[in-house]
């Protein structure tokens, strides 16, 4: 099972990750296009708490999978083939209940324009080389991908 370390002394709230987590989940998979004609702002799986430093928040990949169980529509599973704790968004409901389950605060709620709403979180989205995007596009390294 893979996860995403955060070394926040590293973490300079950049935003970078937001960015390319954004593009990486977008139909057109570029930076502009996501953010100017696909309307994804707001979309991405990880998030930077404000202050003095950054400090990226995303999934943990819990052992025990607290949003898992809270599902009730079980749009939040465990992927068999990568371990990794994922939502599959047509099937989520927006009751929000993995979001009041996760113990760490990384799963969002979002709002499609046309009512539609589901939990967003982080999927790991492994690209061709096997990083995800937010640990390729941090410029100093404080997020990196680790085998738990």
């Amino acid at each position: 099972m893979k996860k995403i370390k955060i070394n926040s002394s590293l973490c300079v709230g950049c935003g970078r990750c937001e960015v390319f987590c954004t593009a990486n989940h977008s139909a057109s998979r570029d930076i502009y296009k996501a953010y100017t004609l696909e309307g994804l702002r707001g979309t991405n799986r990880i998030h930077l708490l404000e202050g003095n430093d950054g400090y990226a928040v995303q999934c943990r990949q819990c052992k025990h999978t607290p949003c898992v169980f809270a599902c009730i529509s079980g749009s939040m599973h465990v992927d068999p083939s990568s371990g990794a704790v994922i939502n599959d968004t047509k099937k989520c409901v927006g009751c929000w209940s993995c979001i009041a389950a996760c113990p760490n605060g990384c799963v969002f709620p979002y709002h499609e324009k046309d009512g539609t709403k589901y939990a967003l979180k982080c999927d790991l989205c492994l690209s061709a080389d096997g990083e995800p995007a937010c640990v390729k596009a941090c410029p100093n390294g404080a997020l990196t991908l680790v085998e738990v």
